[in-house]
């Protein structure tokens, strides 16, 4: 069974499905200067992507720098070059 990453090398497409899944924000509603803490409800939602995410990578993130992503951009570079770039 392949993976939404092993089928998706777009990482901001990966990172705007996640978020769409998580809080039904379409494409057009997102900006990559958007903080993620604005995009979701609560801080639930917030851990929510992060797990959506984790679950498409092959292997464990590094959770250091996970935590620090605050914006759609920095987690769409951080998917590119964590992940994508690597496959």
């Amino acid at each position: 069974m392949k993976t939404d990453l092993q089928t998706q090398t777009n990482a901001k497409d990966l990172v705007y499905k996640t978020i769409f899944k998580i809080t039904g924000k379409s494409a057009e509603e997102i900006k990559p200067s958007d903080k993620l803490e604005n995009l979701v409800a609560d801080s639930i939602q917030l851990f929510e992507f992060v797990l959506e995410l984790e679950e498409t990578f092959p292997t464990p993130p590094d959770y250091e720098k996970l935590i620090d992503i605050k914006t759609v951009e920095e987690a769409i570079e951080f998917v590119d070059k964590n992940y994508i770039q690597k496959s």
